[in-house]
């Protein structure tokens, strides 16, 4: 039995590989692409982030170019690009907004949660808001546009902090800065969500990959054993035809197309006094009767005659 167990591990040793590759991917996903997954979805928001400000950002162009045409003055150009901040919502609930503030003696001109802050100078501004409008105007002075990470109220709940990204855009016409921001906070539960999702397929797919590898492993099993069976019983008609053989009264003999013998009988020993080995060195023509030298010719040429007119047949 130990033996015939090796044979199964040494027939069935071509699904490890297989095996063993997809643990490998398995495992490189979760060491090395599930830690940067987070890190993709911030960036993706942050992306979105600055093409909604760009979208803004040409309105506000577009009014200015109003102004530079003469079909609207400076002010009222400026009027309508305000109202329309003001007016513009996204996001769920339809709760996240844009803002605009001066670069050159700050002032905030619009901003829908603050707006008892608006037109007023950056240093009447509580700390906090203070503090981080100044990140922003070293942003806007520094460069076109930019990023900015800050704690902020939930929208309308005052008491609920959360960590938010803004992006801002200078409007160097006017002076002004536009930008919105989103909240971060969610993108460890998305993040969770879509990894949840990519394990829940992973394990149906690994587990079918599993159930396909363990088929072929039975089906293997099934294949070696019948040949093992095969053998074992090819074996044992081999013995018993041996031992027919080596204890029959006739002369059993082979020979091949060369009338050369290949096997021949103990009993011959009986018979003509040689022993086997001796008579497969004579050959036939020194143990074999005329006649039966003769009769055995005959019969390999009808035998040969046969397998031309129909090969493949062994002459039967």
């Amino acid at each position: 039995m130990l033996k015939r167990g090796k044979k199964y591990f040494a027939g069935n040793f071509f699904v490890l590989p297989s095996f063993l590759t997809l643990l490998l991917f398995i495992s490189a996903f979760f060491l090395f692409l599930l830690p940067d997954f987070e890190k993709s979805l911030r960036e993706q928001r942050k992306k979105a982030l600055a093409d909604l400000t760009s979208t803004v950002w040409y309105l506000v162009e577009y009014y200015h170019h109003q102004s530079q045409t003469g079909q609207l003055s400076t002010r009222e150009a400026q009027e309508l690009a305000k109202n329309a901040f003001r007016a513009f919502r996204y996001g769920p609930d339809n709760k996240d907004y844009f803002w605009i503030h001066t670069i050159e003696n700050p002032v905030l001109i619009v901003h829908p949660y603050l707006q008892e802050l608006e037109n007023k100078p950056l240093e009447s501004f509580p700390p906090y808001i203070k503090e981080l409008f100044q990140k922003y105007l070293a942003v806007a002075k520094a460069q076109t546009s930019g990023y900015i990470d800050y704690q902020w109220q939930c929208h309308d709940k005052t008491r609920k902090i959360l960590p938010k990204t803004a992006f801002i855009k200078r409007f160097e016409p006017w002076g002004w800065v536009v930008g919105t921001g989103t909240y971060m906070h969610d993108l460890t539960i998305d993040a969770e969500i879509q990894i949840r999702r990519f394990v829940a397929i992973s394990s149906l797919i690994f587990l079918l990959i599993l159930l396909i590898i363990l088929y072929i492993i039975r089906q293997n099993l099934k294949m070696k054993q019948k040949q093992l069976e095969y053998q074992e019983k090819l074996q044992e008609n081999e013995e018993k035809y041996r031992l027919i053989i080596e204890h029959s009264f006739d002369v059993i003999w082979t020979a091949d197309l060369s009338m050369n013998f290949t096997f021949i009988s103990p009993s011959v020993t009986k018979l003509l006094g040689y022993t086997p080995e001796e008579c497969l060195a004579l050959g036939p023509k020194a143990t074999l009767t005329e006649d039966s030298l003769v009769l055995t010719a005959q019969a390999l040429a009808e035998e040969m005659e046969k397998e031309k007119e129909n090969p493949g047949s062994g002459g039967n």
